[in-house]
């Protein structure tokens, strides 16, 4: 760990004001400095490399930048007319951009920075608690993460409290001269009963120098709570994202959630759900699009604590040209987790000679009366597909084009926001050079 960064973390210090903080993010920077930045010699590393972050001196943003590029970006726009939102550009909360108010009975939304005033003692509890958390003390970035992290989302909603309009958080970025860094920290609690949408939303413009969007986002869904995620990752070309997500289900709880890999020259992000309560539910989706040189890892761990729970998880990857893809996906069923149900699968698409993808779904199962199965499959196009769409007078690249598409838009028919569905669907057609009219050959294939 270079001297760069300890400096940083000096003066980051002297701007925070919370006494009880500083502590916490004290010890999770030393465990950072102690730590390092992973190698590709660890096992959790081993296909993905950071060395391209590690060599570079990433600073924190400072307000006046992030003010001065949102007069300019409508991308940090909010994607729904009607929804909630909380925008941040650089990692600085955008209250100008941002829509929370008219809230609700039990609903809070708060950027972190304000709630730690509004809220303290909840915030305070929540940072002890994440803090005391393996992750904060074995992973490096989310060491790093807690250490430097100010800003966020800040989400509670009480006993059966209902948000009857999506909420989107927002996190825009772009350089400005020189590399930077944003610890993007979200807290969102569902206590029993509650239902929510929300959208995270990491997007970005690539500059001279690239940045870093380093992410912890924590779920803790109650009883019979209901809980519907979206995250869509559109970072600039030359971005790094690392994220961590942690999901925790009660009795009965259902989660979905759906995560879109599209941008960033490196990306990983590293989803672990925890069902630690009878009958909770989790369906986890995944698509992650890979081209150029890109570098794309889902490393996914569901885990079934109890009996009586149920867990699906299907995640596709498309790979072009000399880009690379890794996924690991984990299903633990622990001794007493009986009549679990369980069902993991990753397919992906190769599209070019040079691409490369490391798939590994694995099941560790220490319960005797289950139902649990995985699988994972690596292919090309089918050529048979391609040459009856060139006999109906489709060009080749074309026809190859709408097959990739048809694989694709499958992942994103359970998303059951229509607008967003639809925007992710036009970026596909876009990076596939297909206009609108072109999915009039889709039924052609089917």
């Amino acid at each position: 760990m270079t001297e760069f960064y300890q400096k940083e973390f000096q003066k980051f210090q002297q701007g925070v004001q919370e006494a009880w903080l500083k502590p916490i993010q004290e010890k999770a920077f030393a465990s950072f400095e102690n730590m390092g930045f992973p190698t590709t010699q660890q096992e959790a590393w081993k296909y993905t490399s950071v060395k391209a972050i590690a060599e570079q001196n990433f600073i924190l943003p400072n307000a006046g930048s992030a003010s001065a590029a949102s007069q300019n970006h409508d991308q940090a726009q909010a994607l729904l007319e009607n929804s909630f939102a909380l925008v941040f550009i650089n990692g600085i909360f955008q209250p100008q951009l941002s829509r929370c108010n008219d809230l609700p009975a039990g609903v809070t939304i708060l950027p972190l920075s304000q709630a730690m005033i509004q809220d303290e003692k909840a915030v305070q509890q929540a940072f002890v608690k994440s803090s005391e958390n393996k992750d904060a003390q074995e992973k490096a970035f989310v060491a790093w993460n807690q250490a430097f992290a100010q800003e966020g989302a800040w989400i509670h909603l009480k006993k059966n409290a209902l948000l009857d309009r999506p909420l989107e958080l927002i996190y825009f970025s772009l350089s400005n001269g020189h590399a930077q860094v944003a610890h993007p920290r979200n807290f969102i609690v569902l206590e029993s009963g509650a239902k929510l949408q929300v959208i995270e939303s990491y997007r970005g413009m690539a500059g001279e120098n690239a940045y870093l969007n380093n992410s912890v986002t924590d779920f803790h869904v109650g009883e019979n709570a209901q809980l519907k995620h979206y995250r869509v990752q559109e970072e600039a070309a030359n971005a790094f994202h690392i994220a961590s997500l942690n999901i925790v289900q009660e009795r009965h709880s259902q989660v979905e959630s759906h995560n879109i890999a599209l941008g960033a020259a490196m990306a990983r992000l590293e989803l672990e759900a925890r069902l630690q309560a009878s009958g909770a539910d989790c369906s986890l989706h995944g698509l992650y699009f890979t081209r150029d040189q890109q570098h794309i890892d889902n490393q996914t761990s569901i885990d079934h604590a109890v009996p009586h729970c149920t867990s699906r998880e299907f995640y596709k990857g498309i790979l072009d040209d000399a880009s690379q893809a890794v996924f690991n996906g984990r299903i633990l069923v622990r001794p007493d987790a009986q009549k679990t149900v369980s069902e993991l699968s990753n397919r992906n698409l190769l599209l070019s000679k040079k691409a490369v993808i490391n798939t590994k779904p694995l099941l560790e199962i220490f319960a005797d009366d289950v139902k649990c199965a995985h699988g994972a499959t690596t292919g090309r196009l089918d050529e048979s597909q391609v040459f009856y769409l060139r006999s109906r007078g489709i060009d080749p690249q074309w026809a190859r084009n709408l097959l990739t598409y048809a694989f694709a838009a499958e992942s994103l028919e359970s998303i059951e926001l229509t607008v967003l569905q639809e925007k992710l669907k036009q970026v596909l057609l876009e990076r596939l050079n297909l206009k609108e009219s072109a999915l009039l050959g889709e039924s052609l294939a089917q």
